[in-house]
């Protein structure tokens, strides 16, 4: 359900807590989020494979993913890797469909998946174990001490899998089963880890300092779709990510400062080309640096009329270095400004909120673009929220897509950005029940018009160049559903329905819907537990859950299609020695379903998965 303000300075339109987060054996990031009403995530196999998120039918390109207020998006401007992202220390992910708060300094047309960190409270330790097949292994272990003054968290985060999975290749004849033949995914193996220190301290009675370092290593095959295996063409990412955070809480204002350094390297090594037009030996490394203040004061606060303002100022560096097989152009820079400013108004005879913000962002003689947000909304009672907003977002150019890599990819400066223009209607109603019992539904209705669309039209013999050449609509329906009912039952499910169409000026494609995008795309979750109040066996419960997603094009044409598919896993889970030990385990894809994800990448069938997780009782700090 949508969750109170964040450190972000923003109300999300719905929060993921920890306890959606490690309900299942051998969980990941990606399959979490795909879970989520409007979300969906595009994945090259099964867990531990590279992943994509488009949100309410975006591009990946357009959803910005942060870690504590800091974004992860590189300078090149390529989508963040979801499996590359720890799940451990994570203790919630909010995500702000369409919209991007006040701190996160810069638009979003998508929206903004914002992972929050585990507080460094109180003195615990977790470890937690597991694997299953296709060779997939998890360890993680955090550990966290703190009090009022302040504390350290540590985490430690490793994933591998073979990813050796049996698939059926239907040899490119769609029409006829002869030439059917089951074969064993390759070059899917990937091996990762994440380590991640925080540590927050108190500086004053209003005044508090945090600091984050996350460090990523992977190094995982790329598998081809079901009709092109590779064989040897793999990716390697190390990355590190370090940020600072000051918040001040005053008497009628709060104050915040924050400072992040992001750097990576990424590797792709393709000497058949396999993936690519020729050979290639690639290492790109990205460095941004980046800072943001804010403040936000309480202008009027009375019983009846409160008001609120906003003001944010940030900038980041962007620094891009392409290195084709040790011939490493000059490297692409710039710096991109953003000023923002916000004022809510509150009026309590109506319970009406009446909120707008404005945003600039831009590159000093380069690219910028306006943002805005207006909405109205109103408390209909208890638990009860309506919402009509209209917004305005831009996507700055890339500096891959400006500068090229001076290879098979040329610059295009002229770029203008891409734009977008949405309308929602969103409502939440939680639910009474009775006594004990929880329940809430979220519902949105929206539509977002985008021009300027980013695509490389090839204009040369294995030469291309970005271009500004595509518009689109995208009109979609969402619900997300959870309960906690009758002392043992818990209910959870999402709902998504896109309408999309290609209003570009290009025959061949207008009036087509976009690609990769499944008209339908359900998920539905009941679990029931039982509390036993025996501190050897505590807790024990049972779940099933069914995934239904609709058929989706891969191509602009419409002419080549990915059918739909239906999976059904279920699993268990038990808690020990007062809820110290907890053991889970699972089967997905019950049925041994043989389906594809949505850019024709195969799927693994039958997955049985088991985990282990130890919290031993510690002494207070």
């Amino acid at each position: 359900p949508a969750g109170p303000r964040t450190a972000l300075w923003g109300r999300p339109t719905s929060v993921v807590d920890r306890g959606a987060l490690d309900d299942r054996a051998a969980a990941d990031l990606p399959e979490v989020l795909d879970e989520q009403a409007g979300l969906r995530v595009t994945r090259l196999g099964g867990l531990g494979s590279f992943s994509l998120l488009s949100v309410r039918g975006s591009t990946a390109e357009q959803v910005l993913v942060t870690l504590d207020g800091i974004p992860l998006n590189g300078a090149d401007g390529a989508p963040v890797d979801l499996g590359s992202l720890p799940l451990g220390p994570v203790a919630r992910v909010a995500l702000y469909r369409g919209l991007s708060p006040a701190l996160v300094g810069q638009s979003a047309i998508g929206g903004v998946v914002a992972l929050e960190t585990r507080a460094p409270r109180g003195h615990w330790l977790e470890v937690e174990a597991g694997g299953g097949s296709f060779a997939t292994r998890e360890a993680r272990a955090a550990w966290a001490w703190g009090g009022a003054d302040g504390g350290v968290l540590a985490a430690v985060d490793y994933g591998g899998t073979a990813g050796d999975f049996t698939y059926r290749n239907d040899g490119g004849t769609a029409w006829t089963t002869a030439d059917d033949r089951d074969v064993a995914r390759g070059n899917a193996a990937s091996d990762q880890v994440n380590a991640l220190v925080s540590g927050a301290v108190r500086l004053g009675d209003r005044v508090r300092l945090r600091l984050l370092d996350l460090a990523t290593r992977s190094d995982r095959g790329l598998p081809g779709v079901a009709l092109n295996e590779t064989r040897r063409s793999r990716l390697a990412l190390t990355r590190n990510l370090l940020g600072a955070r000051l918040d001040a809480r005053l008497p009628r204002a709060d104050l915040a400062l924050g400072a992040s350094l992001a750097w990576s390297r990424t590797e792709l090594s393709d000497p058949d080309a396999e993936i690519g037009l020729t050979a290639a030996e690639t290492r790109d490394e990205s460095l941004v640096p980046a800072a943001i203040a804010g403040a936000r004061a309480r202008l009027l606060d009375g019983p009846v009329f409160g008001l609120t303002a906003t003001a944010t100022a940030a900038w980041r560096y962007e620094r891009w270095t392409p290195d084709r097989r040790g011939e490493a152009p000059p490297a692409a820079t710039r710096h991109v400004a953003s000023l923002a400013a916000g004022i809510e108004a509150e009026e309590a005879a109506l319970d009406t909120v009446i909120s707008g913000s404005l945003r600039w962002e831009g590159e000093p003689g380069g690219a910028d673009g306006w943002s805005f947000r207006l909405a109205a909304a109103r408390e209909l009672g208890p638990g009860s929220r309506v919402e009509l907003s209209v917004a305005r977002a831009v996507r700055l150019p890339s500096l891959y897509e400006l500068h090229g890599d001076t290879g098979y990819v040329v610059g295009n400066d002229t770029l203008s950005p891409e734009r977008a223009v949405a309308l929602e209607l969103a409502v939440h109603h939680e639910l009474d029940l009775g006594p004990g019992d929880l329940a809430a539904v979220e519902a949105a209705v929206f539509s977002r018009w985008v021009d300027d669309l980013i695509q490389y039209v090839q204009n040369a013999q294995n030469v291309a160049r970005a271009e500004n050449v595509a518009r689109a609509r995208v009109t979609g329906v969402e619900v997300g559903a959870w309960g906690d009912v009758l002392a043992h039952l818990r209910l959870r499910g999402s709902l998504t329905w896109l309408d999309t169409e290609d209003t570009s000026a290009i025959a061949a494609r207008r009036g087509e819907p976009l690609p990769y995008r499944p008209r339908w795309k359900g998920y539905a979750r009941g679990e029931g537990y039982w509390r036993t109040g025996d501190a050897a066996v505590s807790e024990v419960a049972v779940y099933a859950d069914v995934e239904v997603l609709g058929a989706s094009t891969l191509d602009p044409a419409g002419l080549v299609s990915v059918p739909g598919r239906a999976l059904v896993g279920v699993g268990a889970r038990a808690r020990f020695a007062s809820d110290a030990l907890r053991l889970d385990v699972s089967a997905r894809n019950v049925a041994d379903a043989r389906a594809q994800d949505l850019a024709g990448f195969p799927l693994p069938g039958l997955t049985l998965m088991a985990s282990l997780a130890w919290t031993p009782p510690l002494e207070a700090p």
